[in-house]
């Protein structure tokens, strides 16, 4: 996928440019008319394994940053879009 620009989108690699043409999004315009959480709802319909890093790549692709980047605020704003709630990590042993 590119940018009207013609650069590569950031966070979309093939695997994601097919999975985002299934769901009728080719263009980074397409994909911030339906915006990240649609885009990521319907994705995971049509493949429940779809994870939340799906969903933190979209946003980036939008905000043109890595998703790894995003704040925990806005990852936090994206949880409660979805409904996702992390599973609590196990406490490590101290040894």
């Amino acid at each position: 996928m590119i940018d009207r620009e013609g650069r590569s989108i950031r966070n979309i690699g093939a695997v994601g440019e097919r999975w985002l043409a299934d769901i009728g999004v080719t263009t980074l315009r397409e994909l911030a008319a339906m915006g990240s959480v649609e885009a990521y709802r319907r994705l995971k319909d049509k493949d429940p394994k779809v994870n939340i890093i799906a969903l933190y790549a979209l946003e980036g692709a939008l905000l043109d940053m890595h998703w790894n980047e995003l704040p925990p605020e806005a990852k936090e704003s994206l949880h409660e879009e979805v409904g996702y709630r992390p599973k609590a990590r196990p406490k490590r042993k101290k040894t």
